[in-house]
């Protein structure tokens, strides 16, 4: 795998970070704002908690998740994007740009690079001996 410049983590390790962080950032803005909304529709604090602190609390989970498992954390980030579809009724693509996709995108990508590939020939930098020999003649 090709190492990203000036770093010790593969491109796709990158990737994955700024995914996961695009959808850790998009946890604490739902919770944010459904707090605000929440506080200005004068819900008590059970309401609080149930409409607003509850789902972004969740997604920061799922993600943290994610960071730590990739494989458990990439389902349970596709399952909470397939939720908020229906749940949301999502029908417009910025809605989708900012609900589905996230978490969809880095689940997909926290999957697709956790499958161990195994390379179907390994190049090697060992030196034949008759090649030494020769270059030394």
């Amino acid at each position: 795998m090709e190492k990203a410049p000036n770093t010790k983590f593969s491109v796709s390790t990158v990737i994955r970070y700024i995914l996961l962080a695009t959808t850790g950032l998009a946890g604490l803005f739902w919770t944010w704002f459904a707090i605000a909304e929440s506080i200005s529709e004068g819900y008590d604090i059970t309401g609080i908690l149930m409409h607003s602190i509850t789902p972004g609390l969740l997604l920061l989970a799922v993600t943290l998740t994610a960071f730590r498992f990739p494989v458990i954390g990439g389902v349970l980030l596709i399952a909470a994007g397939i939720h908020f579809r229906y749940y949301f009724h999502v029908q417009t693509l910025a809605v989708y740009a900012a609900l589905v996709f996230p978490p969809v995108l880095a689940g997909l990508w926290s999957l697709l690079t956790s499958i161990p590939v195994k390379p179907k020939f390994q190049i090697s930098n060992e030196v034949n001996e008759d090649e030494t020999k020769g270059a030394a003649d």
